[in-house]
């Protein structure tokens, strides 16, 4: 029986997947449920090149990063139903060390998270947030796949 399950959110559609798995498991075992994105150092991200004439603006980059993040987990937690208990987190990091470090320290039962990210290149290059869940996580992870794929 699971009492406090974590979801990594990051926006894509396998995490969307996650999420409404995460709910229905919470749903299920009368369980608190908390949301969480992690946003990335935008010097990690490919391609952000720069902003305006020379050196990228890192302030300005995470500071949008952030603000892009927080609208999506605030959306995606607003859509939630009302009677859920929810809680809503935002980190900064890589995501796989992070949601692992955040079910330690909250004492997590189940880490919920999509088996790809933003993007299939990135988890080429960056690693898969999900296998690093698998492999460093003391405790019960659930890998969702999209519908599509799951299909």
């Amino acid at each position: 029986m699971f009492r406090s399950i974590l979801v990594g959110f990051d926006g894509s559609s396998h995490a969307k997947r996650a999420l409404v798995e995460a709910v229905a498991l919470a749903q299920a075992h009368h369980a608190a449920l908390t949301v969480m994105t992690v946003v990335p150092d935008p010097r990690s991200l490919a391609g952000i090149g720069t902003l305006g004439y020379g050196a990228p603006d890192l302030a300005r980059a995470r500071s949008e990063l952030e603000k892009d993040y927080a609208r999506g987990l605030d959306a995606a937690v607003d859509a939630l139903p009302a009677d859920l208990p929810v809680t809503k987190r935002i980190v900064h990091g890589k995501p796989g060390p992070e949601l692992v470090k955040a079910t330690r320290e909250d004492n997590h039962d189940l880490v919920v998270v999509g088996s790809r990210g933003r993007g299939t290149a990135a988890s080429l290059v960056l690693g898969s947030v999900s296998s690093y869940v698998l492999h460093h996580l003391a405790g019960a992870a659930l890998v969702v796949h999209d519908e599509a794929v799951a299909a």
